[in-house]
């Protein structure tokens, strides 16, 4: 009987240092799959800012396109506008001098 319990002791001490082994791992693997839950978080909010960046920067150059495409439609409004004018001009400088030389010659009057 003595020899039972020796070796019910002894079993039991080896299953308690098989326990105690097993929390130590189980310990490790938490603490490891928290550093590797800390580094999906870095990795993703790395990611959201570069998207973010990604985004803001496109929204700029959407601005800047658009100002631009404005400038440029002012720029050929104003040029349309003057051509338009130097037109009239042209037609009416014309005419006067039509009217001029017809008058001169006699064939208005």
């Amino acid at each position: 009987m003595a020899d039972d319990a020796s070796a019910a002791l002894k079993l039991a001490k080896e299953n308690e240092k098989q326990i105690n082994l097993l929390w130590k791992n189980f310990a490790k693997l938490e603490k490891t799959q928290n550093e590797w839950e800390k580094l999906q978080q870095d990795y993703i909010q790395r990611i959201e800012k570069n998207l973010i960046d990604a985004i803001n920067d496109a929204n700029k150059q959407l601005v800047a396109y658009s100002k631009s495409i404005d400038e440029h439609e002012k720029a050929q409004a104003k040029y349309i506008r003057e051509v338009e004018a130097n037109l009239v001009k042209a037609v009416n400088d014309l005419r006067k001098w039509v009217d001029k030389e017809f008058d001169r010659k006699g064939f208005f009057s």
